[in-house]
Formats: structure tokens, C-alpha cells, sequence
């Protein structure tokens, strides 16, 4: 039992210093490099944030609660006046939702003020397409 927990305390040491060791040398790095990724992590953080909301938002109006599905795609929205451009993968998925939106709008017989709102709001998001 002893020799195991002598061990784990080199293992832990072991660890700990080359953890140091490795953060050092980074460190030391990023002062010459700067990391590409870092640049770009917004925009996609957006445009995954806009492709979120667009599936809560087909999600909401698949189970008819209209109410939530609203506001939803007006975070969509208001996140596509951020973007200044997108690639052509974030646009075709884009308007494949749009698409399933419309979709399931027309086919449901209801007709409710939500209904009108969210075909509105679907058309305002093609425009930014």
C-alpha cells in the first residue's frame, strides 16, 4: 500500500512538472506567433449560435408552441445583423431550415397570428441570405 502511494506522488510530480514545463515553453512561443484561430472564433461562434436558433426554432414549431419559436428566431435575427458575410455551406444550411420552416407552416392547417410572424420573420432572414 505504501509503495502505491509513493507512486502516484512521482506520477503527480512527474505530471506537474512537465505541465510546467510545457506552459513555459508555450508561453514563450506565443510571443513570436500569433494563433490564425483566434482571429476567426467569433464569426463562427455566431453562425453556429444563428444555426441553433433556426433548429430550436423548427423544433418549437414541429411540438406547435408558436410562443417560443418567435422569439428564437428573433435571436436569429438580430444575430445575422452581426455577420457581415457567410460561406456557402452556413447559407445553403441557412435556407434548408428556412425551407423546413415554410415547410411545416404550410402544411399545418391552423391559422394563428404567430403563423404570419414567423413566415415574416423566415423572409427576413432569406433578405440577409
Amino acid at each position: 500500500m505504501n509503495i502505491v502511494k509513493k507512486i502516484r506522488r512521482l506520477a503527480l510530480l512527474f505530471i506537474s512538472t512537465t505541465t510546467a514545463w510545457t506552459v513555459q515553453l508555450k508561453s514563450s512561443h506565443d510571443e513570436e506567433h500569433v494563433d490564425v484561430m483566434v482571429d476567426f472564433a467569433f464569426p463562427v461562434h455566431v453562425v453556429q449560435s444563428i444555426r441553433q436558433d433556426l433548429n430550436q426554432s423548427l423544433y418549437f414549431i414541429q411540438q406547435k408552441n408558436y410562443s417560443v419559436a418567435v422569439p428564437t428566431l428573433q435571436d436569429a435575427i438580430s444575430k445575422l445583423h452581426t455577420r457581415a458575410s457567410m460561406n456557402s455551406d452556413d447559407i445553403a444550411y441557412i435556407q434548408a431550415m428556412i425551407d423546413q420552416i415554410h415547410a411545416f407552416m404550410l402544411s399545418s392547417l391552423e391559422d394563428c397570428q404567430e403563423r404570419s410572424v414567423i413566415l415574416e420573420m423566415c423572409s427576413k432572414i432569406q433578405d440577409f441570405l
